[in-house]
């Protein structure tokens, strides 16, 4: 049984894969991770057997088929072809809603995304078979014809996809290949024809989830494949490693003591993308190292502080997440991670390093914790003086989902005025 403090990788599971009611050890359906839509649709929006205590019924809800954002999209052409390439810094830029860039219903599909993705598929087809990529990428001689675009399909299309192809899915691959052949492709470009023709695919561009019965009120069990695509775009912002892979083939992703492994297992892993794709974005910080605060009270702020600001956040936030800590945690924490600069800046004792930054344990509460750190002070001021309303209504809204009501109609606004330099520190 999952451990149940509120704790961060019992709570990641919630968020992460939708989990609802009470949590068992999966041998039963309640255990099972499923997903379901009254409306008749293909899942729910976390994919939830894995329950909690308390709740009597599930209410799977529904779940959006969602086109991979432009982090995700790098990240998993890195993972499955090797390149070090990032197409996606040239795409239209992603829409954001309440803070966050993976919300699917916003991730819509243009004429001129699509022909972005056409582009960067050709791009990356060339590139991901010519050396020294090949070699990684294609395990059969072209020169065989149909017997090499099918291992290619099984091999390769099967991580494009993140699940297998259907005989069906596969036939339409191999029938593509035929007209490219005899149309006077060379082997290399029947190939090159059917990796672009995977990279502009729905189930490469997005991350459908097949509901068996569309019709059907019952909730469902999620199939094992798109449990850890959730899973894998949750934590690693990209597709699924060779060990997720393998847990989802061989039926070791199926109970909640299967999630938290593979959850530990993950989130130990230096691919590890949580704090910056979910953090960062909760707590708004993203851009603190290109903020721009008054240079009169704040002379020795710079890009390079915001981004010690914005690692220091990130890293205690990844402590917080691996090692399981309480939620209280993030508030009340007496350690965090500092260089130099950022010390310097704090008014602490150097930690003797200029460049990467060391755990400290604090001996004041005045840094301890989240508010205490620089990157959400810098996100919440106004450049030149803080704003204790900011950052209240900031507290309740992001951190306690209990936005407060508009101010009264007769309300004034502070003044408003500076801040003087011996108070700027407080702030930032």
């Amino acid at each position: 049984m999952l451990d149940q403090r509120p704790s961060f990788v019992c709570s990641l599971l919630i968020v992460g894969l939708g989990c609802t009611g009470a949590i068992d050890d999966g041998s039963g359906p309640t255990g099972a991770p499923g997903s379901g839509n009254p409306s008749g649709g293909s899942g729910n929006p976390g994919g939830g057997g894995v329950m909690m205590p308390g709740s009597v019924a599930r209410e799977p809800g529904r779940v959006t088929l969602r086109r991979l954002n432009q982090t995700e999209y790098d990240n998993t052409v890195r993972d499955l072809l090797g390149t070090s390439s990032h197409p996606a810094a040239t795409f239209l830029g992603d829409s954001v809603a309440n803070g966050f860039d993976n919300n699917g219903d916003l991730l819509t599909l243009s004429p001129v995304r699509v022909d972005q993705y056409q582009q960067a598929a050709a791009s990356l087809a060339t590139e991901a078979l010519t050396a020294p990529l090949r070699t990684r990428n294609l395990s059969c001689d072209p020169a065989t014809g149909d017997t090499c675009v099918r291992t290619f399909l099984t091999t390769l299309g099967e991580r494009a996809y993140r699940r297998p192809l259907t005989d069906d899915e596969i036939t339409r691959y191999l029938t593509l290949a035929g007209k490219v052949r005899t149309a006077g492709g060379s082997p290399d470009e029947v190939i090159n024809a059917v990796l672009q023709a995977l990279l502009v695919s729905p189930n490469f561009l997005f991350k459908p989830e097949f509901d068996p019965d569309p019709t059907s009120l019952a909730p469902h069990v999620l199939a094992p494949s798109e449990l850890a695509s959730r899973l894998s775009y949750l934590v690693y912002a990209s597709m699924p490693d060779d060990a997720l892979f393998a847990a989802a083939k061989t039926g070791k992703l199926t109970t909640a003591k299967d999630l938290q492994a593979q959850l530990q297992r993950m989130l130990a892993d230096p691919k590890s993308r949580l704090s910056q794709g979910y953090a960062e974005q909760w707590l708004g910080v993203r851009t603190v190292d290109a903020a721009q605060p008054d240079k009169a009270l704040f002379p020795a702020f710079s890009a390079a502080l915001g981004t010690s600001m914005k690692r220091e956040l990130d890293l205690f936030f990844d402590e917080v997440v691996r090692q399981n800590l309480t939620v209280d945690q993030l508030l009340t924490a007496n350690f965090t991670y500092l260089d130099d600069s950022l010390a310097r800046h704090y008014g602490v004792p150097a930690v003797g390093n200029a460049t990467d930054l060391t755990r400290v344990t604090l001996s004041s509460s005045q840094r301890g914790g989240l508010w205490g750190m620089g990157a959400l002070l810098v996100a919440t001021s106004r450049g030149n003086r803080t704003s204790p309303v900011s950052r209240g209504r900031f507290t309740l809204d992001a951190m306690m989902c209990a936005a407060p009501p508009p101010p009264p109609g007769n309300f004034m606004p502070p003044p408003e005025t500076t801040i003087t330099a011996t108070d700027a520190r407080t702030f930032l």
